[in-house]
């Protein structure tokens, strides 16, 4: 079982050490801290993805218009609501993992079924990063 250790951020000695126990059992991954004060475009500094958590304070974000967040996470989308086409190729995934959703292990089962019901008819909601990120670590590979 992993170790819990708790940091506070604002403690370099602190935030160090939880760094480099989060970059050793996750590598590849970069956990950082930066202060934001007035209006700042927030993106992925090394490539990749980015997420950023609030940790204390607050602020209002402005994406461009078309963005597509975690859209159907949570409460239902307004009737105007008109998501993109579903992909054939990922239909087709969809498809052949919600004929075989009953072979798998019991740990994929609920990310594979959240992402599966993401399909509306001939469209797909949201962002799987979540649910493809549960299957990842269920199986163990970001360890410490």
């Amino acid at each position: 079982m992993a170790e819990i250790r708790v940091a506070r951020l604002d403690d370099e000695r602190q935030r160090a050490e939880a760094k480099a126990v989060f970059e050793r059992g996750c590598p590849g991954l970069l956990l950082d801290v930066v202060r934001v004060e007035g209006e700042s475009v927030l993106r992925a500094e090394h490539g990749g993805m980015r997420v950023f958590w609030v940790y204390r304070g607050e602020g209002e974000v402005f994406l461009p218009r078309g963005y597509r967040t975690q859209e159907g996470d949570g409460s239902p989308l307004p009737a105007e609501y008109r998501p993109d086409p579903l992909d054939p190729a990922l239909g087709a995934t969809l498809d052949l993992l919600r004929a075989g959703i009953g072979s798998l292990i019991p740990a994929a089962v609920d990310p594979v079924r959240a992402i599966v019901g993401r399909r509306r008819r001939d469209a797909f909601v949201g962002d799987m990063a979540g649910d493809l990120w549960k299957l990842d670590h269920g199986r163990g590979v970001c360890s410490s």
